[in-house]
């Protein structure tokens, strides 16, 4: 493997890390999946050591209550579940910011547009551009939307004639040759409002055709938004002006269609996850799943969503879904409720599409699918064999030779484990898990808190070049945390943000590093003893204006190597002398875990940890957003947030601690994280035009918040490529 100091940037990717060399994020959209703070009612049956897997009792009812329940109307509130998008990286004029809502009270949602104003200096304005929900109500049921479905072998329109007779049967099971009510369920689920109980009809009464949309952020794309919601539908909305242009129903979600009509429906999810969306080329693709709304994928293609005209045009658009009547049987055992993000990637097999399994497959093991982009077939599933209650999280993908195709795919499973994939085959039924002890599928690493307990991995990591250009391989950066059900709010279970060096390379398979043992004296099972992480820690926290600042220590890591003279003479971790092969920082406030994905940004690493309310009935918490020197997991020597608020990132945004190495003395330093008293999700990020950037958050409570913090180095450092 050639380790030139050189990046080139492909479409759609990101460049992440410090140092230049061949390595090329290439996953086609960057968002995460958002875990919602509401409980999740159904008792979870838990292994014997805290937080190590989402057990869920797998039936063949209709409903999985576990995953599917919600809110009760009596804790109504309205709020976001998701990130916030933006239509481009730098503050231009028509800048916006999209955010997608939810209200309880009714289970409504909405869409609203912001203009971010270049006049002052990237602020939100207060009155939305647009809201997508008026506009959706003002449009006319049967004339003046474009629907289509999916009928298992082909799209069709979303019409009653067009159906199956099973999906009939479905919308009203009691048909029995008598089409009234199954007509009127679907004529409801187009947006009539003739049939509810508000107007003497028997359908569940809506005060807004649009539903709730919780997990699934708003993805903007050639002037289009995408966004799931749970209302069945995938609505594709005109950046401009809010105007939806068409919507899709995925044939996946049939079967719980009828429950959305019903005068006691309290809450079920549909359409749950943020789609994804590639420009290949040749056309441009969406895949969407369901997250918690079901298992499965579907896939449009959006090559030119202003020329859908009708619902034919539509149904031709529609290219496949996943699970299909022709996919095997073991492809239904292996997929779960779908919520990793998929990545859509050019390989040696050309253009797929690459997910984990998600949580609660039939067969519970952490499983990475892919599939070929134009026909929806599976032409790789890599199980790690790792399970009981496990599912592998959102990938990963990366082209570490400069070609534009993907090479190694990396993710997280519930029990702790990092997992590494190798793409580099040109048969994909030879892609595999990297690393293999025999026969058996090993990770890169698993991560375990101070008593020995894996820690789940829920969030996509990030990926970057060793810091030291004469060291090969990459920093993998992730972290650890779980929020998906009742008892995870009384979890308070130690979590962790590490920064692993995979430095093995294709020759030797055996090169991972094995489970952290932190009591042990070989701290890393697969490595010698003088082996081990580099712990960084809180050494200071500030209360600044009302603010909780967060210090970190700034220890350097020991990259001490030897020459592997079994294989080739690369560079490995040293057995002779004390080295390190990454860091790690757990995280010290009672129940803080990461469950929104990290960024790797010029060496940085930015991460969002959340401490939730113990209790189920409150939707909200606290938040702290870090950014860390990613090559040691430390504090960095430059400013990066705007504590002040004053506009300007400089030395008035800095603290004075005291000297840890010189007692009685003191010194100014760089805060490494800020408090907010709400649950953040990821950001979306918008470049100013003095080189700073602006974090855009939403908050469960649906409000926004702004932090400014100090921007990518750009120029000749390196390029990225603008979609």
């Amino acid at each position: 493997m050639s380790w030139a100091n050189k990046m080139k940037i492909q479409p759609g990717g990101l460049m992440t890390g410090s140092t230049l060399c061949p390595l090329v994020v290439i996953a086609g959209v960057i968002f995460q999946i958002l875990m919602w703070s509401f409980s999740i009612d159904g008792a979870m049956a838990q292994d014997a050591a805290p937080a190590q897997g989402l057990c869920l009792d797998i039936s063949d009812a209709p409903l999985d209550s576990q995953l599917q329940a919600a809110p009760t109307e009596g804790m109504a509130r309205v709020g976001s579940g998701a990130s916030a998008s933006i239509n481009g990286e730098e503050l231009h004029a028509g800048a916006a910011m999209y955010q997608a809502q939810y209200s309880t009270d009714g289970w409504t949602g909405d869409v609203k547009a912001y203009v971010i104003d270049d006049a002052s200096a990237g602020l939100l304005r207060d009155t939305p551009l647009w809201s997508a929900a008026g506009l959706l109500d003002a449009l006319n049921w049967d004339t003046g939307r474009l629907i289509a479905t999916y009928d298992g072998v082909k799209g069709v329109p979303f019409r009653f004639s067009e159906l199956t007779d099973e999906q009939k049967s479905t919308l009203d099971p009691d048909r029995a040759g008598d089409d009234t009510i199954a007509v009127e369920r679907l004529e409801y689920l187009r947006g009539n409002k003739a049939k509810e109980i508000s107007n003497d009809g028997y359908f569940r009464n809506r005060s807004s055709v649009l539903g709730d949309i919780v997990h699934s952020s708003p993805t903007y794309h050639g002037g289009v938004i995408y966004v799931g919601a749970n209302d069945g539908l995938m609505h594709a909305l005109d950046a401009a002006d809010g105007k939806e242009l068409f919507a899709y129903l995925p044939g996946l979600i049939f079967h719980n269609l009828r429950e959305l009509t019903s005068p006691s429906y309290e809450h079920l999810y549909f359409v749950d996850l943020t789609p994804a969306v590639r420009d290949i080329g040749s056309g441009i693709f969406l895949v969407g799943g369901l997250g918690r709304g079901g298992r499965g994928y579907y896939c449009l293609d959006v090559s030119d969503p202003f020329s859908v005209y009708s619902e034919s045009v539509l149904a031709e658009k529609v290219i496949w879904e996943f699970p299909s009547l022709s996919s095997t049987k073991k492809d239904g055992r292996d997929i779960g409720y779908t919520y990793s993000v998929p990545s859509i990637v050019d390989s040696k097999e050309g253009w797929i599409v690459v997910f984990g399994n998600g949580y609660s497959s039939p067969n519970e093991n952490a499983v990475l699918f892919v599939l070929d982009l134009t026909s929806g077939t599976c032409i790789a599933r890599i199980d790690t064999g790792v399970g009981v209650c496990n599912g592998l999280s959102t990938p990963i993908v990366v082209d570490t030779n400069d070609d534009g195709k993907a090479d190694y795919v990396y993710a997280g499973d519930l029990k702790g484990n990092l997992w590494k994939f190798d793409l580099t085959a040109s048969d994909a039924s030879k892609w595999d898990v990297a690393y293999r002890d025999g026969s058996s599928p090993k990770p890169l690493f698993q991560a375990k808190d101070e008593k020995g307990n894996p820690q789940p991995v829920t969030t996509r990591p990030d990926v970057m070049c060793h810091c030291s250009k004469s060291m090969p391989g990459y920093i993998i950066v992730f972290a650890t945390g779980k929020y998906l059900g009742n008892t995870d709010f009384s979890d308070f279970s130690t979590q962790t943000i590490y920064g692993i060096w995979d430095y093995g390379d294709d020759e030797d398979d055996s090169e991972c590093l094995g489970s952290f043992e932190r009591s042990a004296s070989q701290k890393l099972s697969n490595q010698p003893e003088t082996v081990a992480l580099l712990e960084q820690v809180e050494i200071y926290y500030e209360m600044t204006g009302g603010r909780y600042l967060r210090v970190l220590s700034d220890y350097e890591p020991l990259w001490k190597t030897e020459k592997d003279e079994d294989m080739g003479g690369e560079p490995n971790p040293s057995s002779s002398v004390p080295n390190h092969v990454g860091w790690f920082f757990d995280l010290p406030l009672p129940g803080e875990r990461v469950v929104r994905d990290v960024m790797i940004r010029d060496g940085k690493a930015f991460v969002v940890s959340n401490v939730p309310k113990s209790s189920p009935c409150s939707a909200d918490g606290d938040s702290v957003v870090h950014e860390i020197n990613a090559c040691t997991g430390g504090r960095m020597t430059v400013t990066q947030f705007d504590i002040t608020g004053d506009g300007v990132i400089d030395a008035d945004d800095m603290v004075d601690i005291p000297d840890p190495d010189n007692p009685g003395g003191i010194i100014n330093v760089v805060p490494a994280g800020v408090a907010f008293p709400s649950m953040l999700y990821a950001p979306s990020i918008l470049r100013m035009p003095d080189s700073t950037e602006m974090n855009y958050f939403s908050s469960v409570t649906g409000s926004n918040v702004t932090i400014r913090v100090t921007g990518e180095r750009r120029g000749i450092y390196y390029w990225r490529h603008l979609d």
